[in-house]
């Protein structure tokens, strides 16, 4: 049966050591959309860098990606563990970056955080920074720590549910989805 859905973009975010939490977000969002798309009449479309910036030179790399799919996504999915990033000459790292300017743009961003136990080998300058910045952000919302990938999974599905129902940014584009 044919329905009209609006489509909305929703960009995961995350250094490389959450490969495997990247592949969950994907999956729980064709998960949600398989129940819930006609229910609420929206169809979530998750977008990485990987699959979806094609190679391109003359700006920054990251800048690539914030033109390339930044911009056009409504909802951030941003996921860490041991790992903050790659500085990008303007931001601790990729990922703090699109998150920062995707917050600015007041759009909805939900940010997922591992706190399973690691090798004292993985406690590195990179997990330091990311503590550091999980400190700053903890007085501007509301964070998730996980430490199971299956829970990881549902906590995503039925995030995404709550945020098509209770937030303001996502509500204000179901009911108006032809801004002038």
């Amino acid at each position: 049966m044919v329905y009209q859905a609006t489509v909305l973009n929703v960009m995961i975010a995350s250094p490389n050591d959450v490969a495997e939490e990247r592949r969950l977000v994907r999956d729980a969002i064709y998960e949600w959309n398989a129940i819930h798309s006609k229910q609420f009449n929206v169809m979530l479309n998750p977008i990485r860098w990987e699959t979806h910036v094609a190679p391109e030179m003359g700006n920054r790399p990251q800048e690539i990606i914030n033109k390339s799919i930044l911009n056009d996504a409504d909802i951030l999915i941003g996921i860490f563990w041991t790992r903050l990033g790659t500085d990008t000459g303007e931001y601790a790292s990729g990922t703090v970056e699109e998150i920062s300017r995707h917050i600015d743009s007041q759009k909805l961003t939900s940010i997922y955080i591992c706190d399973k136990p690691i090798p004292p080998s993985q406690i590195t300058e990179q997990y330091q920074k990311l503590q550091i910045q999980i400190r700053e952000w903890k007085p501007s919302g509301v964070l998730e720590f996980y430490n199971d990938l299956s829970i990881f999974k549902q906590k995503i599905k039925d995030h995404l549910s709550l945020h098509i129902q209770q937030n303001t940014y996502i509500q204000n584009i179901l009911n108006n989805p032809n801004p002038a």
